[in-house]
């Protein structure tokens, strides 16, 4: 693949035309598509060894997020030995997650929109796996730090690959002093839209967990009890508050 004139584009060099059987050039992205299907098992070996192909693009294309590199040309498949899914309809980069201080702000309704694009990111490139928006930003209304959390559900067996690709779309690890164990991860990060940029939690939790009840309960509650989300709201506040004050021993996400 070449990286030229600040873009990626479709060429390649004779010895890499002549491993993947090309005689012309490409002519159609279905054709660009249909190479990089052939190739995503290289990809993921050479990341695997190598890292995030992400990571060493030329300096010249420093400015282009890296997430949004990725993302354009390669993108993550479901997993190592397994072809690319199509590209996602609209383009997602996941940037930086930033660490501040924990206030309790009113509900945005953009919040839903920003799940909804970052769980057809995810989906797009993890066809058997399932997300959706939890947490005080899925309920209308809800006051809350203004975190958009994201239940990612897996089918058994596939925790390290929707932790390749969760790396792979530029998610990050937790990085404070309670972080959740690996068997059940939380990813961080952040994506801009509308103009303001949008912290995310993303949980991988496995499909068949009680903990995936628990979550829906809690929304659902919510969202249909005007009297239990005004008590929540009220102690949720009052629990951010003494947060300023002492800092809290355990994780809380919601």
């Amino acid at each position: 693949m070449l990286l030229t004139n600040g873009r990626i584009g479709s060429g390649f060099d004779s010895i890499v035309r002549k491993q993947l059987g090309l005689k012309d050039h490409l002519r159609s992205s279905e054709e660009w598509i249909g190479v990089l299907r052939g190739i995503s098992e290289d990809i993921f070996a050479f990341e695997k060894q190598h890292g995030r192909l992400a990571d060493i693009v030329p300096d010249r294309l420093v400015g282009y997020h890296v997430g949004r590199l990725y993302n354009m040309v390669l993108g993550p498949g479901t997993s190592p030995s397994s072809a690319l899914t199509d590209p996602p309809q609209e383009l997602v980069a996941i940037g930086p997650y930033e660490q501040l201080p924990a206030i309790c702000n009113d509900h945005d309704p953009r919040s839903s929109e920003v799940a909804r694009r970052v769980a057809d990111l995810i989906e797009s490139h993890l066809p058997d796996v399932k997300v959706e928006h939890v947490g005080s930003t899925s309920v209308p209304g809800c006051a809350g730090k203004g975190v958009v959390d994201l239940m990612i559900l897996y089918p058994p067996g596939r925790l390290p690959d929707v932790k390749d690709v969760l790396n792979a779309l530029c998610f990050q690890r937790q990085t404070g002093r309670d972080p959740f164990p690996e068997v059940r991860p939380m990813r961080i990060g952040s994506i801009e839209f509308d103009g303001t940029r949008f912290r995310l939690h993303a949980h991988v939790i496995p499909v068949d967990s009680p903990e995936v009840l628990e979550l829906r309960t809690f929304r659902d509650r919510l969202r249909g009890e005007p009297m239990l989300l005004e008590q929540y709201v009220a102690l949720a506040s009052g629990q951010l508050m003494l947060t300023q004050q002492r800092p809290r021993s355990s994780p809380s996400w919601r």
